[in-house]
């Protein structure tokens, strides 16, 4: 659930749309806050409240929220008690959405202040994300690299025993600079783990109208750090795409696609036909949970340029996290990412009715030899296979799969035939292509050329 803050006077600010972006991304249940009412004069103040209502009501319409509560509010007067605080209290109580936790996932803690004190120990606040942990457990702070005993838990001032997935704590332990972390995890040993490069199922944030180009830099938060990273695009359709296969063939994308539907944003819709993944090389290590969540942005856009421009790109989960250093040794090269690559030539002529002479697919120094054997397709819908070259000039043969048509003769023959003396010019004959499809994979170092049954 979120609760977004929304000043009377102002309406919906730049900010306040990143932030409506960051909640249709990370929540379902949206609660508004409209501030600051005691500003307008009293005869005045019903109207404009129902105006500004009416209108982010519209706003609101287009996104995954539908209908949203507004409640008007004043939380600190100039004078007088706060207005329609209790009511957002409530609201908000009757909004909280009941979530079943798994108690048996690895415990992770997210800490979001850390503080020593005198005699007891060094304190770390935050929130329980999944499992369970008790007084007297060790719990791991991984930035640290340390391993500490729990000494005491308390919530909300009350010491407690143990503490579940959900849970407001403070947890204390000792021999710990508090120096050392401000915002973090703390977790069951091994829950957290530090990536150098992730693989993440990505959608484009529809507020955003630049183009998403692969090689592209962004700046990549995720949990409590954003670290800058180089993000390439590619797809996979057909069914059961929605997770990422290592063993999988994937097409290079150029740029990310918008989401399915115009007017929706990413998380609240079916997902597009095409699964979009991307490829982010983090430029140092980032602590990663299984499944996180991640944003990718561009908060470098010049605000004189852009000025009620969303920064926020596109947004994702994690579904492999690369903690080798070498990973563009180790994994790169099996990751089943290609272009399509194409080369056009022409039939030169026949010399049998199994094999035809072709140029213009590959310049005199070429060597043909990776080239040997793969198809070739006529643009008469003929199919053959490179055999060798044909002289020195960059000419080769071509061994056709069946005997060449009385049609690819006929054309061939028409294209061959002198030109009489003083006849008109015949109309120049269409020439007979040859082409060779292949795909070759990005991170293939030996840069093959892979072709498949539809190439």
């Amino acid at each position: 659930m979120m609760m977004l803050v929304v000043d009377v006077n102002k309406g919906i600010q730049t900010q306040t749309a990143e932030c409506l972006v960051i909640g249709e991304i990370m929540c379902d249940i949206l609660v508004v806050a409209l501030n600051k009412i005691d500003q307008i004069p009293e005869d005045q103040r019903a109207q404009t409240i129902e105006k500004v209502t009416r209108g982010l009501a519209k706003t609101f319409a287009t996104t995954k929220f539908g209908q949203v509560a507004v409640i008007p509010v004043a939380a600190r007067p100039a004078t007088g008690p706060a207005i329609g605080v209790e009511n957002l209290i409530q609201v908000l109580a009757k909004s909280v959405p009941r979530q079943r936790h798994d108690s048996a996932a690895p415990f992770v803690f997210a800490v979001d202040h850390c503080f020593a004190i005198k005699g007891q120990g060094t304190v770390l606040t935050g929130t329980a994300l999944s499992g369970q942990i008790q007084v007297n457990e060790n719990i791991e702070i991984p930035t640290a690299k340390l391993s500490r005993k729990i000494k005491s838990i308390q919530m909300f001032h009350r010491p407690v025993q143990q503490i579940t997935a959900g849970d407001r704590a403070g947890i204390c332990v000792t021999q710990f600079d508090a120096s050392t972390l401000e915002r973090g995890y703390a977790c069951a040993a091994g829950a957290v783990i530090f990536a150098h490069a992730l693989i993440a199922r990505v959608d484009k944030v529809r507020f955003f109208k630049l183009p998403v180009l692969s090689k592209s830099r962004f700046h990549v938060s995720m949990g409590h750090e954003t670290v800058m990273g180089t993000a390439s695009f590619f797809t996979r359709d057909g069914e059961g795409n929605a997770r990422f296969e290592v063993d999988k063939e994937y097409a290079f994308a150029e740029e990310l696609g918008r989401p399915p539907q115009e007017n929706a944003s990413n998380s609240g819709q079916p997902p597009a036909p095409l699964a979009t993944f991307a490829l982010i090389e983090l430029d140092h290590p980032v602590a990663c949970l299984s499944n996180a969540l991640l944003i990718g942005s561009r908060l470098d856009l010049d605000p004189d340029v852009h000025t009620k421009a969303c920064r926020l790109a596109f947004s994702g989960r994690v579904h492999e996290a690369l903690t080798d250093k070498s990973y563009r040794e180790t994994f790169l090269p099996k990751l089943k990412v290609f272009k399509r690559k194409s080369r056009t030539g022409t039939v030169e002529r026949i010399l049998d009715d199994y094999t035809l002479i072709g140029k213009g697919l590959f310049k005199k120094e070429t060597t043909l030899e990776p080239f040997l054997g793969l198809q070739v397709g006529l643009s008469s819908g003929e199919v053959g296979e490179i055999e060798g070259a044909f002289g020195q000039s960059g000419k080769f043969r071509v061994r056709m799969r069946q005997a060449v048509s009385d049609a690819t003769k006929a054309t061939l023959a028409a294209s061959d035939k002198p030109k009489g003396k003083g006849k008109a010019p015949a109309p120049e004959a269409e020439a007979i292509e040859i082409v060779l499809s292949f795909k070759r994979y990005v991170y293939d170092r030996q840069k093959r050329m892979i072709q498949s049954k539809d190439e």
